[in-house]
């Protein structure tokens, strides 16, 4: 979890929430006494923020570059020793989980403890994951937030956009999502369900938009 988030953390914590997060920034801070802070700073050693050189890069080399770097870091993340013991502990439980979108696997957390799981975005959400959870995200209204277009599209641009869709469809499906599915398999264990269904499973998606920087667009009740 990154710091725009503490003041959602610190808010729990204050209101008597016992509250534990997994954090490549923790606040350490001494009064929120209900926060537990799980350390996972080490895991910037393994971010390149070269893949978001958006102008400089195909396409493809931005989609194998996200799912490289993020399964390599959530990998990390379930491999800590504290995660590990949340996990395997029986006498463990947690009321919710709220889990950022990029890391997919660990919405078997909420499998774990079967309890509601809430998804959470830092900026825009990408098209992939508003299709996952039935949201529409058309490709010329709405190009990809990685995609360095402006709101209005010329011709080719609304070719590009609609030909990246395709792309981010088929390696999400064949790509990402196997990929996420091993690593549940790897640290969670079998049994548990399939990433698809997950996905269909989150109870709100939190999204950090504005809509003086991004157009409007429909979105369900839950966004």
């Amino acid at each position: 979890m990154k710091v725009v988030f503490w003041p959602l953390w610190t808010e729990l914590s204050l209101r008597g929430h016992k509250v534990t997060v997994i954090t490549t920034d923790p606040m350490n801070n001494a009064k929120l006494q209900n926060l537990t802070e799980i350390d996972l700073h080490s895991a910037y050693q393994l971010f390149n923020y070269s893949i978001f050189q958006v102008n400089e890069r195909s396409k493809l080399e931005l989609i194998y570059g996200h799912n490289d770097i993020f399964s390599n870091i959530l990998d990390h993340m379930l491999t800590k020793d504290e995660v590990q013991h949340i996990i395997k502990d029986k006498t463990t439980h947690f009321d919710v989980v709220m889990v950022e979108r990029f890391h997919t696997a660990a919405f078997a957390f909420a499998s774990r403890f079967k309890c509601p799981l809430i998804l959470l975005s830092s900026f825009e959400a990408l098209s992939v994951a508003y299709r996952e959870i039935g949201n529409p995200a058309h490709p010329v209204l709405h190009p990809d937030v990685m995609l360095p277009f402006p709101n209005v599209l010329t011709f080719t641009q609304r070719l590009t956009s609609c030909g990246y869709i395709l792309l981010t469809k088929f390696t999400h499906k064949y790509l990402f999502l196997p990929t996420q599915q091993k690593l549940v398999e790897k640290h969670f264990g079998t049994g548990y369900p399939m990433i698809e269904d997950m996905f269909k499973n989150y109870s709100i998606f939190f999204v950090n938009t504005n809509h003086f920087l991004h157009p409007i667009r429909p979105l369900l009740p839950n966004i």
